[in-house]
């Protein structure tokens, strides 16, 4: 793709960090971007920075009312710290949202 254009390559698309290291080290990618891990990890580049598991994003928050499942992930200190992430019982997501946005 960068052979044919001129501009910068950003790819996003499920990208994990060995990936993208792997596309940016090989001239393919100028950058990488991480749109549904960055909603679920709110420390993205310490994550990748330690080699850690990203904390999957919970696809039935998508696009609904609210902040759960926006802004309640848990950073990896709280993690190891044995926090868990805590459920909202008033959220309900709509039945034609499940399983649109698989990982």
């Amino acid at each position: 793709m960068k052979r044919r254009f001129r501009g910068a390559v950003i790819y996003n698309v499920l990208m994990g960090a060995a990936e993208g290291e792997r596309l940016i080290a090989a001239g393919h990618a100028d950058a990488v971007a991480f749109g549904r891990d960055y909603v679920a990890n709110p420390d993205p580049v310490d994550r990748i920075r330690r080699g850690a598991e990203l904390t999957p994003a919970e696809a039935a928050t998508f696009f609904t009312p609210g902040a759960y499942g926006y802004d309640d992930y848990l950073r990896l200190a709280e993690l190891k710290e044995g926090k868990v992430r805590k459920a909202d019982p008033a959220f309900q997501p709509a039945a034609d949202d499940l399983g649109r946005y698989p990982r």
